[in-house]
Formats: C-alpha cells, structure tokens, sequence
C-alpha cells in the first residue's frame, strides 16, 4: 500500500514538473512573438487599420490657402531641371519657355494647389485611371518646394520610335498643415520623391502620367 502512495506521488509530481515545463516553453513562444511583433500585429491589426493618421490637420474645403500669410512665405515656384539647364519657374510664361513637360507639370501642380480634381485627373492616361480610378474631391493644397528633374527619356517602342515617348522625371514637394484630402502618407512639411512616368504622344503632343512610384535613394 505504501508502495502505491509512492508511486502515486511520484506520477503527481512528474506530471506537475511536465505543466511547469509546457507552460515555461508556451511563455517563451509567446515572449519570442511579442518581440518578433507577429504577435502584436495580429491582434492590434484591425486597431491600426482604423486609427487615423496623427500628423494630419483638419481639413477646410472653404479656405482659401491665399489668404494664409505663412504659406504665401514659401518657395512656391517649381525648381524644373533638364539636364545641366535649372531653372525656377512661376509664371505661365516661364513654363512655357522650359517646354513641353515643364508647362505640363506647371498644370499638374496648380490643379493641386487649386483644388481641382477634375484638372488633376486629367493630368493621367486612361490606362492609369482603370488601374487606379480617379481621385475624388480634395481641398486646396498648400505645396511649396517643389522640384522636378528629368532622369531619362526615351521610345516605348524601339520599333516605332516617333510614336510614343517616356519620359522619367523625380518629383517633390511638401505640402505646408497636411490635412490627406490629396495624400495621407505624407506628414506635413515633408518631401517624399517619387519617380513619375510619362508617356507622350508624338502625334498629338499629349502628356500623361502613367506611373508614380516611391524614388529609390539606392
């Protein structure tokens, strides 16, 4: 009889240390996701999707961002690099006499700055608006500091080189009390280059963004 109580407490006892063990291992996996973050992202997901963007200001479509002395201070002419040749250009004149893709991007940025989304939209090729739709309404964007400097510039089709151009140019800006009605990834006063792919038309002339992608520093 004692000789069952013994082993009956040794059983008890090799099944507390194997709990004590399991749990000691379950903790460290545990503690290993925590750190990893995998842990963390699968439950503060749906948090993180829903939480707005802290650095954003309230949007007012009412404003008129010409009357806001502060932003009236900034570089608000367009820094247009070709090549060797820069150049800062403001005037409609002036985009005009840097050219084609300059007098482009001058209507690219004013429709930003108007809040003209219609104008922005048609700033695209078609392509781009079915892959990506058009942008909805936004308010008057206070950009300043912008710059654009061609990268490269050659045929779609090496076989019909007189039909389609690309055209790659590095465009930045920074946009003064951010509010994301335009962008949402970019917090106020910061640049944040991006490559823009244009295509032109020989032909006709027409100018249209068919990419924008993040500038690698690489």
């Amino acid at each position: 009889m004692a000789e069952n109580e013994k082993n009956s407490e040794k059983k008890h006892a090799l099944l507390f240390l194997a709990l004590i063990g399991g749990l000691f291992v379950l903790l460290l996996g545990l503690n290993l996701l925590l750190k990893s973050g995998v842990l963390g992202r699968l439950f503060l997901r749906e948090e993180e999707e829903t939480q707005p963007n802290v650095f954003l200001y309230e949007p007012d479509y009412d404003e008129d961002i010409f009357q806001d002395e502060e932003y009236l201070e900034q570089r608000r002419s367009v820094l247009y690099t070709e090549g060797a040749q820069s150049s800062y250009l403001i005037r409609e004149e002036d985009f005009q006499a840097a050219g084609d893709y300059a007098l482009f991007f001058g209507n690219y940025f004013d429709s930003l700055i108007q809040g003209d989304n219609e104008r922005y939209n048609r700033c695209f090729t078609e392509d781009y608006l079915k892959e990506n739709g058009e942008k909805g309404r936004f308010t008057m964007q206070k950009l300043y500091d912008m710059t654009v400097q061609l990268l490269a510039e050659y045929p779609l089709d090496e076989k019909n080189p007189e039909e389609i151009i690309v055209a790659e140019f590095k465009v930045s800006y920074r946009i003064l009390y951010n509010n994301g009605t335009f962008r949402n990834d970019l917090p106020s006063e910061t640049a944040r280059p991006q490559v823009y792919r244009l295509l032109r038309e020989e032909n006709t002339g027409a100018i249209g963004i068919q990419e924008i992608i993040n500038y690698s520093f690489k």
